[in-house]
């Protein structure tokens, strides 16, 4: 029996990376065949019963539809800004700034991100960020795949704080003996995931540069000297980023981090790049392209994207207008007549925020009827082949989350699973709490989420094994980071921007190894300079 509870129990996670990543199937066929066989599970192994089985897969697809809406937005937005030829000043500006894509990767796929991260988290960032990159003349594969890799560094500090704050702190509530309280404890942790960021997160953008100017650049234009020279720049960007996290968040908590870091150090890098400090003489664009056509400056493209940032700001920070828009959610309390419950937040979501900057461009370009409507039309075409794959993902999830709901008198799958892995490496536990953090993420495709899935498991153990408390919750809030890489339900989010829905595989063929090495390091470093 103990063997078919632990198969069951890693099923939802065993399944995907099989079908996903091994057979390389599409998400929507991969997550489908994953979801019939977990569902089968945990109904004869788990003892789910299936009144309880059904309100999760409703409560999953609800939290699809609520990724789906983001996705809707950007999708739009950008259809939007194609129409009205904006796109084409957008790429104009770049290259008169720079023509180098490897310097493209770090404006937009680590800083730019890092702002969209800071002010919202929750899919905005890669799917905001990921079609700029193709419109530079990025493959799809490699923006989709740079742009997950850059939001994995910003993400402790996502949503002005709400990982920590609300994922952390909401999990920790219960927990006795924590000297100074929850909120001191959570922000002694966003320091030190800082800190030891310093060390780790600072090499990203430089695995990001590395990534592009070797697999994601044709054979015969492959060179080492072109990955060698930018790196010095690259892994300084990291630290520009990284130190002013640090200090952001010593000085101001953690609800400003990623924030205030990519802000000030994106406007640090432009600066170093117009004056070309510590980068090659030549600049250097990968392709083959013909020379930039002159086309003049042109505010009202860009326009949008100032607009992005300024209402997520204003949507997370400003608290009145913050618990407006919340009170407009649509919630679905006992499902089924179950404690399981779900969350639509219409107007608080960054789709909402996305679509109507869209409705704005519309009429400051006035747009003709048609071309909304084309635009429009495609934007439903690309969510509805996206629906396919994120439905049965979240619907799996869903389930394992709400497993501990059973008629047998086991524990949760998420907790059975934290439970075996701590009587296995207790010893090791540093070392394996990054991982739980990745495992977390990978599965609810949320850092906010993992952290309350497992942040309480984590501070137990390191109870028990008389472990340093901090160590071992700052491995679980930057290990969940890492899973944002490999989340299906991001992969699959960042994938449907840029085209390349169905060919999910080749994303995480990518990142997959990345994220567990990440995490393998998180260990290491916490374990040495904490």
């Amino acid at each position: 029996m103990e063997l078919f509870k632990l198969l069951t129990a890693t099923s939802a996670i065993i399944l995907p990376l099989i079908f996903l990543v091994i057979l390389q199937m599409s998400a929507k066929k991969g997550m489908s065949i994953s979801f019939i066989i977990v569902l089968f599970l945990s109904y004869f192994v788990w003892g789910m019963d299936h009144v309880t089985i059904s309100a999760s897969v409703i409560a999953g697809t609800i939290k699809a539809f609520s990724i789906i809406w983001i996705l809707i937005g950007a999708i739009f937005l950008l259809n939007i800004l194609r129409v009205s030829g904006a796109i084409d000043t957008i790429i104009t500006t770049f290259k008169r700034l720079t023509g180098d894509k490897r310097l493209h990767i770090i404006i937009i796929g680590f800083f730019f991100i890092g702002l969209l991260e800071g002010a919202s988290g929750f899919g905005a960032p890669a799917a905001i960020a990921g079609p700029l990159l193709v419109v530079l003349g990025f493959t799809p594969v490699a923006a989709a795949s740079l742009s997950l890799l850059g939001n994995a560094v910003p993400m402790t500090f996502g949503a002005v704080g709400t990982p920590l704050i609300d994922g952390m702190g909401a999990a920790l509530k219960t927990s006795e003996g924590i000297d100074g309280g929850v909120y001191q404890l959570i922000r002694e942790v966003a320091i030190s995931a800082s800190f030891v960021d310093i060390f780790i997160g600072s090499l990203i953008p430089a695995v990001q540069v590395l990534l592009l100017t070797t697999i994601f650049t044709k054979k015969t234009q492959r060179s080492l000297r072109y990955s060698l020279e930018i790196l010095p720049f690259a892994i300084l960007s990291g630290l520009i980023y990284t130190s002013l996290a640090y200090l952001s968040t010593i000085l101001l908590g953690p609800e400003f981090g990623a924030l205030l870091g990519a802000l000030l150090g994106l406007v640090i890098i432009m600066m170093l790049i117009k004056v070309r400090f510590l980068l090659p003489k030549e600049t250097n664009t990968l392709t083959n392209e013909q020379d930039v056509k002159a086309l003049k400056d042109n505010i009202k493209a860009w326009v949008p994207y100032v607009l992005i940032v300024i209402f997520l700001v204003l949507t997370r920070v400003v608290k009145p207008l913050k618990e407006f828009l919340l009170q407009l959610s649509i919630s679905f309390k006992q499902i089924l007549g179950t404690e399981i419950e779900s969350k639509f937040k219409l107007f608080y979501s960054p789709g909402f925020v996305l679509l109507f900057t869209a409705v704005l461009m519309i009429l400051l370009f006035k747009l003709r009827r048609k071309e909304v409507q084309a635009a429009f039309s495609n934007t439903m075409s690309s969510a509805k082949k996206t629906t396919f794959a994120l439905v049965p993902a979240l619907a799996m999830v869903y389930i394992f989350l709400n497993s501990h709901y059973n008629t047998a008198g086991f524990d949760g799958m998420p907790l059975f699973l934290a439970n075996r892995l701590s009587q296995a490496f207790g010893d090791y536990w540093i070392y394996v709490a990054p991982y739980i953090g990745n495992l977390g993420t990978f599965i609810a495709g949320s850092s906010t989420t993992s952290n309350i899935m497992f942040s309480q498991i984590q501070y137990q153990v390191a109870v028990q094994n008389n472990m340093d408390i901090l160590k071992v919750l700052t491995a679980q809030a930057i290990g969940a980071n890492t899973g944002c890489m490999i989340s299906v339900s991001k992969v699959v989010s960042a994938c449907a921007v840029v085209g390349l829905t169905g060919k999910e595989s080749k994303v995480l063929r990518v990142t997959i190894g990345i994220s567990l090495i990440y995490a393998l390091l998180i260990g290491i470093i916490v374990n040495i300079l904490l």
